[in-house]
């Protein structure tokens, strides 16, 4: 039988207040619940839009019987009854999404929570996300994020929204940016670049006009 994820509170209340589910007692994965209307919504490990209805104090896995109606919602199903079988510690979410997603709503996260969900993140969309929406981070796992991040438009994302940046880390992210456009909007909207920088970035912005100039000279030779 398939198990997803549940966002509650710690009392067991859904995170709209309206339905309180029967916590399971001794560790024990707990009793089948009927749940009215549309059914528990229960989100699908990876793909899904986990934080849809927010973030809640604990995550628990949840077994479904069947679907009851279609939510509308990315990777989340409606279904009933359910039982839930277990808590979930945010370091077992091993999608890079879900631990970005984790990263940003969920400000009460242990320091070994974080590390772990850190070390989740290998994509640069992931990466990005995590630096723009989460302060408290570790230098280490700062420098571990921006090694991640290989797109232009991360780089300037970070460069522009992340406020505590080492010199490093700056001078790492900028030369990440090989695209025109997210070299203009790094130059006009972030003000942290030195000289040598914004030379830099000047080099690239230049790139299309140069390549669109050379070609419009081969079509007219």
């Amino acid at each position: 039988m398939p198990t997803y994820l549940k966002m509650l509170r710690a009392d067991g209340t859904s995170l709209n207040r309206r339905y309180r589910y029967v916590l399971p007692i001794d560790s024990q994965s707990g009793d089948w619940q009927e749940v009215p209307g549309n059914g528990c919504y229960l989100a699908e490990w990876r793909d899904s839009e986990l934080f849809a209805g927010g973030a809640g104090d604990v995550l628990w896995e949840v077994e479904a019987d069947r679907e009851v109606c279609k939510s509308g919602i990315r990777g989340v199903r409606c279904c009933s009854p359910i039982r839930l079988v277990r808590t979930i510690d945010w370091s077992e979410l091993v999608d890079g999404w879900h631990a970005a997603l984790a990263l940003r709503y969920c400000e009460e996260l242990s320091e070994g929570q974080v590390e772990a969900l850190v070390r989740t993140i290998d994509r640069s969309e992931h990466a990005y996300y995590a630096l723009c929406y989460r302060e408290e981070l570790s230098e280490a796992q700062v420098e571990a994020l921006v090694r991640t991040i290989d797109q232009s438009e991360h780089a300037y994302l970070a460069l522009r929204y992340r406020e505590r940046l080492s010199e490093g880390q700056v001078e790492a992210l900028v030369g990440k940016i090989d695209q025109s456009k997210y070299a203009y909007l790094t130059l006009r909207y972030c003000e942290r670049l030195n000289k040598a920088q914004q030379g830099q970035l000047r080099k690239v912005r230049e790139k299309r006009w140069i390549a669109s100039r050379a070609a419009k000279d081969e079509a007219i030779s």
